[in-house]
């Protein structure tokens, strides 16, 4: 069984979001699915600062002897903070991908948008019509 913590919300894309404050969310990907190559070698982040519509690719992780996976973001709304470790230890993304592989923090620009995600319940569900 794949772990989906009970705190945050999902993506059809496999990513994770956790509010951390007022219109301010945490971003991460699941780790499911496990990119074929295996591990990640390399995480591309935006810039703090950056603003990005939804649906719009805002990081890629790569792993090893695979193409870079693009991640879109599931809200609008601007980069406030971003994970500066993952430059040195890009495999946390899968490792840790809960805790110390979290991507980014955005101040959402319209909160509705949250409501569009998965709860942790579908998004097991989905998970295990996957297979």
């Amino acid at each position: 069984m794949h772990e989906v913590p009970e705190d945050r919300k999902y993506s059809d894309n496999h990513l994770w979001v956790q509010v951390t404050g007022d219109a301010r969310v945490r971003v991460g990907v699941t780790g499911h699915p496990r990119e074929p190559g295996g591990v990640a070698v390399r995480v591309a982040l935006p810039g703090e600062g950056d603003a990005f519509e939804a649906s719009e690719v805002f990081c890629t992780v790569e792993a090893a002897g695979s193409a870079p996976r693009a991640l879109t973001l599931p809200m609008s709304g601007t980069v406030v903070a971003v994970n500066d470790r993952l430059a040195v230890s890009p495999a946390d993304v899968d490792d840790s991908p809960f805790e110390d592989g979290w991507l980014a923090e955005i101040a959402v620009d319209k909160p509705g948008q949250l409501g569009g995600l998965l709860s942790p319940r579908a998004y097991a569900e989905q998970l295990r019509g996957a297979g």
